[in-house]
């Protein structure tokens, strides 16, 4: 017998729960520049950390393969889709 299994689909989390197992996913989350300009913010998960205040999570374009990391503090509620589905 085949067993069929659905596609694995985003979800979304507080940035208090990305955690190293998420590595390698595609997640996004809003960001508002210090221009005041807002944007939705999608990248390879590469690094995560935290402190007091915020959760720090690296990101690189999906695409990229030379590795530049991106940093952006988020607070700990903050909402972040991941998106298992495009891994590469």
């Amino acid at each position: 017998m085949v067993v069929k299994r659905k596609p694995l689909e985003p979800f979304t989390i507080p940035a208090s729960e990305v955690c190293p197992a998420l590595i390698g996913n595609i997640v996004q989350f809003a960001w508002d520049f210090d221009s005041k300009v807002s944007a939705v913010v999608t990248g390879e998960l590469r690094q995560i950390s935290a402190d007091g205040n915020d959760i720090h999570l690296n990101l690189t374009g999906a695409e990229e393969s030379t590795g530049d990391l991106s940093e952006f503090s988020l607070a700990y509620g903050a909402p972040v889709t991941v998106n298992p589905a495009v891994v590469k």
